[in-house]
């Protein structure tokens, strides 16, 4: 299930589901590292952990926003933020972005 999908709660998933989530938003994460842009992208960070900080005052509850953050994720009470404040989602786009840039020759560096 798409987690912008309306009416989709985060908190309602299995803990299988959620592990699941957290190992594939961890596996996109490190390949985002990687990418040669990595100041632009960690302004996107910052904005979108700013923005969620502003937006909810419990932030600091959420699992995903301390793996987003580079933070302990565990003993968190929630998982992710609903709809468009997702960070599984934001991940999920932007590894989208990483994938479809157009790749690099060696004769290009």
């Amino acid at each position: 299930m798409e987690t912008g999908e309306t009416g989709f709660n985060p908190e309602n998933l299995s803990q299988e589901e959620k592990e699941e989530i957290l190992r594939s938003v961890r596996e996109k994460w490190i390949a985002l590292s990687k990418i040669e842009d990595l100041l632009s992208l960690h302004d996107r960070v910052l904005d979108k952990a700013k923005e969620l900080r502003d937006k909810y005052p419990d932030y600091e509850d959420y699992e995903l926003y301390h793996l987003f953050i580079g933070s302990t994720t565990r003993d968190r009470s929630k998982f992710d933020f609903p709809g468009e404040d997702s960070v599984r989602k934001f991940v999920d786009a932007e590894f989208e972005k990483l994938e479809n840039r157009p790749l690099r020759h060696q004769d290009d560096v």
